[in-house]
C-alpha cells in the first residue's frame, strides 16, 4: 500500500508527524510493500482556513491512504470522494507510524474527528 504522512521535516523515515495535514510543509510517501519512500514539497500548506486542496501535491501519485493526526472535514472528504483511505494515527514520526501499520493500530478517520478552524488538531 502507498501511503501519504504529512511532515513537518523531509527526514524519511525519522520526520516528524505534522499535526494538520493541510498545513504540513512535506508528504513523505512510503510504499509499504518496498520500502521506498519519497518526499513531496506541500506547495499548498499557505491556505485559508478550509482552502486546502490536498489532492493537487498528490496527483499522479498513486496514494491508496493517508495517515495524520489532524485533518479538516472538508480534506476529509475530498480525500475520500477520490478513493483515498484517511487514517487517524497518534504516532510522532513516520517510523511510529509504520510500525503502528504493522500492529494494525491505524483507524480510519471520522468526520466527528475533522479539525475545526485547527481545532482538535494532533
Amino acid at each position: 500500500m502507498k501511503i501519504c504522512i504529512p511532515t513537518e521535516t523531509g527526514d524519511g523515515r525519522a520526520a516528524v508527524i505534522a499535526g494538520h495535514f493541510g498545513s504540513a510543509t512535506f508528504y513523505t510517501l512510503v510504499d509499504t510493500e518496498n520500502g521506498l519512500v519519497e518526499v513531496v514539497d506541500n506547495s499548498d500548506r499557505e491556505h485559508l482556513h478550509g482552502q486546502c486542496v490536498p489532492i493537487r501535491a498528490l496527483t499522479g501519485k498513486n496514494v491508496e491512504a493517508v495517515l495524520c493526526r489532524g485533518m479538516g472535514l472538508r480534506a476529509i472528504q475530498r480525500l475520500q470522494e477520490a478513493g483515498i483511505r484517511v487514517l487517524r494515527t497518534e504516532a510522532e514520526t513516520v517510523a511510529a507510524v509504520l510500525q503502528e501499520i504493522e500492529r494494525g493500530g491505524v483507524v480510519e478517520m471520522t468526520a466527528e474527528q475533522a479539525c475545526r478552524h485547527h481545532k482538535n488538531c494532533g
